[in-house]
């Protein structure tokens, strides 16, 4: 079993790791949550501070084309000069063109500008065009592209025209691959209205260049990079994919497109090559997205540092605390010690003072207080062993007197018992013997009733037997008549029906006469018909009715047959019906009627053995009536004679059980006084037992 040292020591120590463990825990998350939220917003921030940058360029181009836009509308006084006069566009086209080439030079990124109007009024040529030239590092002016040698849903040509006249607004074209000047450019395209009706375009082309050096240069943490898509998720910018790549067409590309379309914020996390990465992005003004990303480790590098600095932390303070813990423990237990040793003692039965008890029970505390119970109560028991010592000795001394006496007394007394019971066992023989005698008579008695009982029963059993003997001879005399009746009533009934069974013979004799006439009547139709042939025409009318009578005849003829196969079965019925008649009064004439007879003469001797027994039930009846009264004398005898001799067993057995009481009191004393003397030697060892000094 553990001290309570060690678990003091063990709680200490569970309440300790349990406390750092609950801390650290707790302190881990939530520093976790704010670093991890803090890494994220930070990537955020930096992801904003790099596309307001792209913004700039983008905001700058959109200013200085939507100032150029702005001066053309204003500029253009008569519409309907413009859309006749070429003269008119030319020198209108003149006014703006300083402004556009002034703007385009101090616009950052900027590689060319243009204003085009609407073919549909006014030359395909029409407007003005300016690029950069980075060997002369001015604008050159430069030829319009030629409206009339492409179609307007050629896009690919002059989308930039039409595009914008389409949706009506400015518009950032998609960044599409010069191959002139082997670059990427975008558009910033404004479309010029006058009086609802759109009549030209300004422009100004981006070298994407730009854009794409400040997306390369942007790092962050050991291997984050930033990269640029379209709002169609395709690459325009990326350290190891190829420009225009769809995001949507790789697998592993698939679900960062995603991400970016249904993503909720602008942080989210993904997996690509295997490595868990977080990205940000924002969508820049032109309708590109700028995404930053980074692998999730090294942006919660700095989270998982202090994780371990939190947990080395709560370590190190798990280690001091239960160092200390120890120490205050030891320093708590020793007096505890001291005080189960002295305790240990008393159990021992050992009283000898303690030389630090004195100090114990000069303490101010709880120990303290313990002490000086425990000196109190060993001084307690100290008296209490010493007045049982005392008392030992004198109940010892009166005790062998009183021992002394009572040994003569038990002596005299067991004389007296032994002589008195010797007597009471002979009375209690003889009693026993005629008690025996009297239980054998009454067990006789009884069993004399039982046979009279069962005479009875057998007599009243007779009588039953002797009613249903009657009553079995009445109903053998009542079926037996009724018997006869039915044999009487099937006999004349069956030769009733054999003789109704006979006219079927005269049916018989009727349908030869049927099947005869039939045959006439047939020969007459054959001559009728023959006559009717002689007679020709006149007796067509005549053959019909011969063919009809030879027709009734046949069919007479037929049905009379029939009935005569019908005649045949009912006589084999009828003389089926007669033979089944006669076995069946045979039988109960010579069966049924003699079995009858036998069953009257077997209940008439039923009846007689009947009455036979009720006779011998009386007289066994008589016989057990007279045994009783026998028994019944005897049976008073031997219970005078049992009384007296129970009177006398009780008087002797009185004295007998007095003496025996007198002398079991003595031993009693006896035994209870050596028991006592016991009971002082183990109270003498237990009082040897106590060291008092």
């Amino acid at each position: 079993m553990k001290s309570l040292k060690s678990k003091l020591i063990i709680l200490l120590d569970l309440c300790l790791i349990f406390t750092c463990l609950l801390t650290s825990t707790l302190t881990i998350y939530h520093t976790t949550q704010v670093s991890n939220s803090d890494s994220k917003k930070i990537m955020e921030l930096f992801c904003k501070n790099k596309s307001n940058e792209i913004n700039t360029i983008i905001a700058d181009i959109e200013r200085s084309v939507d100032t150029i836009a702005l001066s053309a509308e204003h500029s253009l006084n008569n519409f309907s000069e413009f859309k006749k006069n070429p003269t008119y566009v030319t020198r209108y086209t003149e006014d703006l063109e300083k402004l556009a080439v002034s703007l385009t030079e101090y616009t950052n990124g900027a590689y060319s500008v243009y204003i085009r109007y609407n073919p549909s009024f006014t030359s395909p040529t029409s407007g003005l065009f300016y690029s950069f030239d980075s060997e002369k590092n001015t604008f050159i002016k430069q030829t319009p592209t030629d409206f009339s040698v492409y179609d307007s849903n050629d896009l690919e040509h002059v989308g930039w025209y039409y595009i914008p006249i389409e949706n009506k607004k400015a518009t950032w074209l998609e960044p599409y691959y010069n191959a002139n000047l082997d670059t990427y450019m975008i558009s910033y395209v404004v479309p010029l209205y006058k009086d609802g009706e759109a009549f030209g375009i300004v422009g100004m082309d981006i070298d994407f260049k730009v854009i794409e050096n400040l997306t390369r240069q942007t790092s962050i943490y050991d291997t984050g990079y930033a990269f640029l898509i379209t709002n169609q998720n395709q690459i325009l910018c990326h350290p190891s994919l190829e420009p225009l790549t769809s995001l949507s067409g790789d697998s592993e590309l698939a679900p960062i497109a995603q991400l970016l379309t249904d993503a909720n914020s602008n942080n989210c996390n993904y997996t690509y090559n295997g490595q868990a990465k977080n990205l940000s992005y924002v969508t820049l003004d032109n309708h590109m997205k700028f995404v930053l990303t980074a692998p999730s480790d090294e942006i919660f590098s700095h989270s998982k540092l202090l994780m371990g600095r939190i947990a080395l932390a709560c370590l190190l303070a798990l280690i001091v605390t239960s160092i200390v813990g120890m120490i205050v423990c030891n320093r708590v237990i020793s007096p505890l010690s001291e005080i189960t040793r002295i305790i240990q003692d008393t159990s021992n039965f050992n009283f000898v003072p303690n030389k630090n008890s004195l100090t114990l029970r000069q303490r101010k505390d709880e120990i303290g207080y313990m002490a000086k119970s425990v000196h109190h109560m060993r001084n307690k028991l100290r008296t209490m062993v010493e007045n049982i010592h005392t008392s030992y000795k004198t109940v010892s001394e009166h005790l062998t007197l009183l021992n002394t006496v009572v040994q003569k007394v038990n002596l005299i007394c067991s004389d007296n018992s032994a002589t008195t019971q010797q007597l009471s066992a002979c009375m209690q023989e003889t009693a026993a013997t005629s008690t025996h005698i009297a239980e054998s008579i009454l067990t006789i008695k009884h069993h004399a009733e039982d046979i009279n009982q069962q005479s009875m029963s057998g007599n009243t059993l007779s009588i039953e037997i002797m009613r249903r003997a009657t009553h079995l001879c009445e109903q053998l005399h009542l079926a037996t008549n009724k018997t006869k009746s039915v044999y009487e009533s099937i006999l004349e009934k069956s030769h009733i029906a054999i003789e109704q069974g006979k006219s079927v013979e005269q049916i018989n004799a009727l349908t030869n006469s049927i099947t005869a006439i039939s045959s006439q009547t047939s020969l007459l139709a054959l001559n009728a018909s023959i006559e009717a042939a002689r007679a020709g025409d006149a007796g067509k009318g005549f053959a019909v009715v011969a063919s009809e009578i030879d027709a009734l005849a046949h069919q007479t003829a037929s049905t009379a047959q029939n009935i005569g196969h019908i005649i045949s079965d009912v006589n084999g019925a009828f003389s089926n019906l007669s033979n089944c008649l006669t076995e069946t009064y045979t039988f109960l004439e010579q069966v049924v009627l003699s079995n009858y007879k036998d069953f009257i003469s077997v209940g008439e001797k039923y009846r007689e053995d009947a009455s036979s027994i009720q006779e011998t039930m009386l007289c066994i009846t008589d016989k057990i009536s007279t045994l009783s009264d026998t028994i019944n004398q005897v049976t008073d005898c031997i219970e005078g004679i049992n009384e007296t001799i129970n009177e006398s067993s009780t008087g002797i057995l009185d004295i007998a059980t007095k003496t025996s009481d007198m002398s079991k009191e003595t031993y009693q004393t006896t035994a209870q006084t050596e028991q006592i003397i016991q009971e002082l030697e183990q109270l003498k060892q237990i009082v040897d037992s106590f060291t008092l000094h």
